[in-house]
């Protein structure tokens, strides 16, 4: 049985059939894009990055690293639960939560192996109700009480 690619239905059929590739295609990789994990402080190290490659690392915010500049650039230190710690260059507005022992995802492109260029910084909230704030080991915003 041949098939007759000038019979209009058969042209529908087979734009349909492209169309639906096509879009399959499209929504697998932006939804790739869109569900990109962030790494460790430790694996950031240990894999070889391409300069034009977006990633996403978390870890907690040494405390006492953080260092601004007046052309809004923020400098500070992240480390993971090994210890093992890489430097953030941040360009952008930091969120309120942001300080001290804050667990956050800063998204960039490395610039060497120990440093990373960001420009989206997200904070990940505390899985726990904390409260005695006294004792605690991550940051606590200064609020009026």
């Amino acid at each position: 049985m041949k098939i007759n690619f000038y019979d209009a239905k058969n042209q529908l059929i087979f734009l349909l059939i492209f169309s639906t590739i096509l879009i399959i295609i499209f929504a697998v990789y932006s939804a790739n894009n869109a569900l990109s994990y962030y790494m460790t402080p430790q694996e950031f190290i240990e894999t070889q990055h391409s300069n034009n490659l977006r990633i996403r690392v978390g870890g907690r915010v040494v405390e006492k690293s953080v260092k601004y500049n007046d052309l809004g650039i923020t400098k500070f230190e992240i480390f993971d639960e090994n210890n093992i710690k890489i430097s953030i260059i941040h360009d952008g507005v930091l969120p309120s939560l942001f300080g001290p022992k804050t667990f956050i995802i800063a998204e960039g492109f490395a610039l060497n192996k120990n440093q990373l260029k960001s420009r989206s910084i997200i904070v990940k909230h505390e899985n726990e109700f904390l409260t005695d704030l006294e004792k605690a080991d991550i940051y606590v915003p200064d609020y009026p009480k």
